[in-house]
């Protein structure tokens, strides 16, 4: 059975209805939109209307909304004048080596199901997958979890070092 466009409507309607009821009932203080970016590969009136959406849920709900992507995002937020005016983009600094980074491999390292202390967390490794992963968290994260997929399949170690 083909649906109409007034039952699609009437769909669409639904759920958002049921969306706001649901994010009330839970108590939602804030609402985080990740990958916003990719807003931009949608058609127009799809990006449109989705642009809509988020203006709909921010006046309806009178929540803080935060918008996490790329410059991409920013960029699709720029799109929608009142948006615009909603969202302050905050850039997030690359990592650079030192102490905290070291400290941040070393919590990858223990969350990962290592037989043998890892090395990731030396100044020289540290050094290595920053300019691997662009400095960015997310690269960082493919980078360790696509190293821990090879090692799970070959059996060696992910930069042990002679420690145990």
């Amino acid at each position: 059975m083909a649906s109409s466009p007034d039952s699609i409507a009437a769909t669409a309607a639904s759920v958002e209805q049921a969306t706001l009821s649901l994010l009330r009932a839970v108590g939602v203080r804030v609402l985080v939109i990740d990958e916003l970016h990719n807003v931009l590969a949608g058609r127009g009136n799809t990006r449109r209307e989705f642009l809509n959406l988020i203006r709909f849920l921010g006046n309806e709900l009178r929540i803080p909304l935060v918008g996490v992507g790329t410059r991409e995002a920013y960029l699709a937020i720029r799109s929608d004048d009142q948006l615009e005016n909603r969202f302050e983009p905050v850039p997030l600094p690359r990592w650079e080596p030192g102490e905290e980074t070291r400290a941040l491999l070393a919590s990858f390292a223990a969350a990962f199901p290592l037989r043998r202390r890892s090395a990731i967390a030396t100044e020289d490794m540290a050094r290595y997958l920053l300019t691997r992963s662009e400095g960015t968290i997310g690269e960082l994260t493919h980078l360790l979890s696509s190293a821990t997929r090879c090692r799970d399949r070959s059996g060696a170690p992910i930069a042990a070092s002679s420690a145990t």
